[in-house]
Order: structure tokens, then sequence, then C-alpha cells
């Protein structure tokens, strides 16, 4: 078990060996490294829908997913997850995959980044936190898709901590840390949004202080509006149920006021649906003839 567990600190790559290997990677090899820099896991079913969604069916779509990771898995640049990560991710028995530090070094030399590449051993990390990164890429996968089906174009996507801001409040500085922001073009409009996974592991009254004290005071401060012509990004919360959503919405509403409109609580079911809404959700059968009532 526990060699298991260390096996991204066992994936030893020579520096000639790197070399042979990024001189064999193809295209499609170094776009899912990139975007393992970005989102830290990627489960194989999210990988099939991104990469593979061009396959006749789904079982073709799976073998060609898995001839392509174990690929790179054997080259050394990534390495599986010992144990089955379930959750909100399609697909619960989808295996897991981040890069190896070999992976790591080849990107960062891409990259041209000159500074260390993350050292924290996969093993440190709680199988929350693992699931929490699947989330936000399970939200990144939804937004491909949408993009392949030609109902939007992802102008730009931010995972954390590239999506994080910075501003000053009083003379201290201060940090807004959203999961993801992207800005999509959507019938000829660009809408943005800071977007926030919540699993249900957190009270009500610290997501309502998150928006208070963090999205208020940063939308209050005018730093986003002065960069993006006025603009302020939708704020989205998005849950794994509609209880969830319903409790969050009560606490939200009751505490936030008119500021309320800045925000969004849906679920992962709804986020395609408001995504192509332009922000909106669309209105369900029945919701003219409540409102009249």
């Amino acid at each position: 078990m526990n060699n298991q567990q260390n096996q991204p600190e066992n994936k030893r790559v020579s520096r000639k060996q790197l070399i042979e290997v990024d001189q064999q990677l193809t295209d499609k090899d170094k776009e899912l490294l990139l975007l393992l820099r970005k989102c830290r896991f990627l489960s194989t079913e999210q990988i099939r829908q991104i990469f593979f969604h061009d396959s006749p069916n789904q079982t073709a779509g799976k073998k060609r997913t898995n001839r392509f990771i174990n690929r790179l898995d054997t080259a050394g640049v990534i390495f599986f997850l010992e144990r089955r990560i379930g959750g909100i991710q399609k697909g619960s028995s989808s295996r897991v995959i981040s890069l190896t530090p070999a992976g790591y070094k080849l990107v960062y030399k891409w990259l041209e980044i000159d500074k260390p590449y993350p050292k924290k051993r996969i093993t440190e990390l709680s199988y929350f936190n693992i699931t929490h990164h699947l989330a936000i890429s399970e939200i990144y996968t939804q937004l491909m898709e949408l993009q392949l089906q030609d109902k939007l174009e992802v102008h730009l996507s931010q995972f954390e901590p590239a999506a994080w801001r910075t501003f000053n409040q009083r003379g201290i500085l201060k940090f807004l840390k959203p999961d993801l922001y992207v800005e999509l073009l959507v019938d000829d409009y660009i809408d943005s949004y800071f977007l926030e996974i919540d699993l249900d592991s957190e009270p009500p009254h610290r997501i309502v202080k998150k928006c208070q004290e963090a999205y208020l005071t940063y939308f209050q401060s005018g730093v986003e509006q002065r960069q993006h012509d006025g603009v302020f990004p939708f704020i989205v919360w998005i849950v794994p149920s509609t209880k969830r959503r319903d409790t969050l919405l009560k606490h939200l509403t009751q505490k936030l006021g008119e500021s309320i409109l800045l925000f969004r609580v849906i679920t992962f079911e709804e986020f395609s649906l408001l995504i192509i809404g332009g922000g909106e959700l669309p209105e369900k059968e029945g919701d003219e003839h409540d409102k009249e009532k």
C-alpha cells in the first residue's frame, strides 16, 4: 500500500530520458499535461469527454483514453492515484491522474517558468481536497463540452491561484480566492464569472462571510470594474443538491439584501443552463403563473 501511495516519488526519470520523452510527445499529450498543471487532477472520464469526444461511442472513447494515459504513465510524466475518488465527476469508477515531478519539469520548461514546481506530496492532500479539485475540473469539462457543441467559446479560464485577486482596503492587502474565473463568448457577448465549488462541507454562515468580506468588499473597491470597462463578474456558487442550494439562497438573501443580485446559487446539473442563459436560468413551466398569483 505505502509503495503505491509513494508512486509519484518513485517514478525517477533521468534528464536524458526526459529529453527523449519530450521529443516523442504529441500535441494532444502536451495539451493534457498543460491542463493538469492548471487543474492538478483529472478523472479518466473527464479526459475522455475533453480529448476523445469524437469517438463513435463511449466504449471506444474509454479505450482510446486508457491507451492515451497508460502511455503517458509508462513515460513517467503522469501517475494514477492509488484509490479511486467518487463524488461530483461523472463516472464513479473513473481513475484519477496528476503530474509527476518529471511531468512538471516538462511543463515548466515549455512555459519557461523559472521557479520550483510543487513539491507537496499527493498523499499529504486530504480526500476532500482532491475531490474539490476534481469538482472544479468537472465544471471546466462541462465548459469544454459546451464549446464542442458550439454553444460558447471559452475566451479565458483561470484556475486557482491564477484566478485569485489582490486589492487594497484602507492600506491592508486583501485577497479574493475564487476556485475558477472564466470569460465566455456567448452570442457575441463576453460573460465573466467567479465560480465557487461548494461540496456542503461548511456551515452556511461561512459562505455568507466570504460573500460579505471578500466578494462584496472587492466589488466595492472597483478594481475589477476599472480593468473590465465597468463590468463585474457574476459570482456563482455551485452546490451538490437542491437542498443545499435552497439553504444557501435563504441565508444569502437574508444577509446580503439587494447585493444578492451579484450572486447565483445553482446545482452542478444547472450549470450549463445558467451559462447558456448568460447568467440566468431559464424559467420553468408555471413560473409566470406563480408570479401572477
